[in-house]
């Protein structure tokens, strides 16, 4: 899938992207070695169980990068 390519269903044309940026604490590098490889591992996890398309994680000793691109359900209401 391209960076560009919209999510299609029978109703909806979307393409809905998120960059976010985690920082510890007063930015303690702390996101190393083996915190480092959990925490892509914790990220990588969720992002298959919710459906996400994981488009770049960087993961640096103060903070991290992750650009995602998700597909959000619509919820019906109940009849």
């Amino acid at each position: 899938m391209k960076i560009t390519d919209y999510q299609r269903d029978e109703h909806r044309v979307h393409l809905l992207m998120f960059h976010l940026v985690w920082t510890p604490k007063r930015r303690k590098p702390v996101l190393v070695g083996e915190v480092a490889k959990d925490c892509r591992k914790l990220i990588e996890e969720k992002c298959e169980e919710k459906g996400w398309i994981i488009k770049e994680l960087a993961i640096q000793p103060d903070h991290l990068h992750i650009f995602i691109q998700v597909w959000l359900p619509i919820q019906y209401p109940k009849l």
